[in-house]
């Protein structure tokens, strides 16, 4: 049997990176971009603050609530695991 790794939940801040491309509307994009970083295990609710706009892609400040996998012990941590993901930066876990 398989060991079920904890789950915790987080109010985060932060820029995402979406693609001018990418499919779907803009929550779609920050969507499929936050579900690809290794910590996130679900977004619960995802409020957009601002868009602004660069060559390639658009830059989404956001305010999110997340459930990222692993131990909630620490925030500063949970902000360092989002922003190894690609396109995510300016974590404030609050």
């Amino acid at each position: 049997m398989a060991a079920t790794r904890p789950v915790h939940r987080r109010t985060v801040t932060m820029t995402v990176h979406v693609a001018r491309d990418a499919p779907g509307d803009l929550l779609d994009g920050v969507h499929a971009r936050l579900d690809a970083v290794d910590c996130v295990a679900g977004v619960d609710a995802l409020d957009v603050r601002g868009v602004t706009p660069s060559l390639n892609d658009l830059r989404v400040a956001v305010r999110a609530d997340l459930r990222l996998r692993g131990e909630g012990d620490d925030p500063e941590r949970d902000a360092a695991r989002l922003e190894a993901g690609f396109g995510v930066h300016e974590v404030s876990v609050g």
